[in-house]
């Protein structure tokens, strides 16, 4: 996902100017296919350039370059609990809530996860096809077997035999860990996990 067409435009002006552009991807697993052409510079050479390519589901209000072109891969994972009922607009409603609380861009969800009690569950349904998203569930005995710190919540654990669905159910999703912990919208709960960790450093 390009997240601003006139970035791109004036980094194209800067190619056909002969400027090296600087590429930077955030997370291991965050991979182009194929190899870079030499106008692009990665490393330590990157932070020279005037403009760039930053790949990141992450939103930062300093970038990396002057001119920096942000292009969005779809690697989050969601992970949605809620009351039985909840709408398909309440569920989007939600989900883009908590991405733009934990800066993540919504165009980098890639999947969508919760307990199998909601498989069925016509609000997270309808939210995910019209998103496009598949939508994976688990039992709650693999929830529970998920490593990593989750918030519990005795009233979801007598509800479900879990302490946690959306947060231990993206990760298992995922394969990754909590991005940003649940947060809980009127009868619907979200996380966000994946393999990508928001970068420490400062650009500059």
């Amino acid at each position: 996902y390009i997240t601003d067409y006139s970035a791109a435009k004036d980094l194209e002006a800067a190619l056909l100017a002969g400027e090296k552009i600087g590429f930077l991807e955030e997370g291991a697993e965050i991979s182009l296919k194929g190899k870079l052409t030499e106008e692009f510079v990665c490393g330590e050479e990157a932070s020279a350039c005037r403009a760039g390519v930053l790949v990141s589901p992450f939103r930062y209000e300093k970038k990396p370059f002057p001119l920096t072109l942000q292009l969005v891969p779809k690697c989050v994972t969601v992970g949605i609990g809620c009351k039985r009922g909840m709408t398909k607009e309440q569920i989007k409603q939600a989900v883009q809530s908590r991405a733009a609380e934990a800066g993540i861009f919504s165009k980098a969800i890639c999947q969508a996860a919760s307990i199998d009690l909601k498989k069925e569950e016509p609000g997270i349904l309808g939210f995910c096809e019209e998103e496009g998203l598949p939508f994976l569930t688990f039992s709650a005995q693999t929830l529970q077997e998920q490593k990593g710190e989750f918030t519990p919540s005795a009233f979801v654990c007598r509800v479900t035999g879990v302490d946690n669905v959306c947060e231990r159910s993206a990760v298992a999703a995922s394969g990754g860990k909590v991005l940003a912990a649940k947060r809980a919208y009127e009868g619907v709960t979200v996380a966000f996990a994946g393999q990508t960790e928001r970068s420490v450093q400062k650009w500059g």
